[in-house]
């Protein structure tokens, strides 16, 4: 795939919102969705609608990543990372870390470093991927 010029053949999502059209016509390249653990659950994917507007919000990002991957023609990784929220995959985890009552907002330093290793692994190998035993595959295609 290509956009003005520059060539990519890797899609990497850290815990991101997805938007139309991509998610309605799919992606021809590779994929890496990395998904926190702390406002999201894999059940939520097939679950009825729900009215608590935090359960609500991590259904839609579900359901959105799941259709992209359904449409999508070239190979995906999905992986829960266990112990992580939306802030683990800044750099909050490594300044707030030594104080204890941050870790369950910010999520931990060890799930941080494991995103980090992810990702450049998928980089560099994609093929050689491995998954923490800590963390879940959603899914592999």
């Amino acid at each position: 795939a290509s956009y003005d010029g520059i060539k990519f053949d890797k899609y990497i999502n850290l815990d991101g919102t997805l938007m139309n059209p991509a998610v309605q016509t799919g992606l021809n390249v590779r994929q890496l969705h990395l998904s926190q653990d702390y406002l999201f659950k894999k059940e939520w994917i097939d679950a009825e609608n729900f009215t608590d507007s935090r359960m609500a919000i991590g259904q839609d990002y579900c359901k959105k990543i799941d259709l992209l991957i359904k449409n999508s023609k070239n190979k995906s990784t999905w992986i829960q990372v266990k112990d992580s929220s939306h802030f683990t995959f800044t750099d909050f985890p490594d300044l707030l870390n030594p104080y204890k009552i941050f870790k369950s907002f910010v999520g931990v330093r060890e799930s941080a470093d494991r995103i980090r290793n992810y990702v450049l692994n998928f980089i560099l190998e994609p093929d050689a991927l491995q998954v923490d035993p800590k963390d879940a595959i959603i899914c592999k295609r």
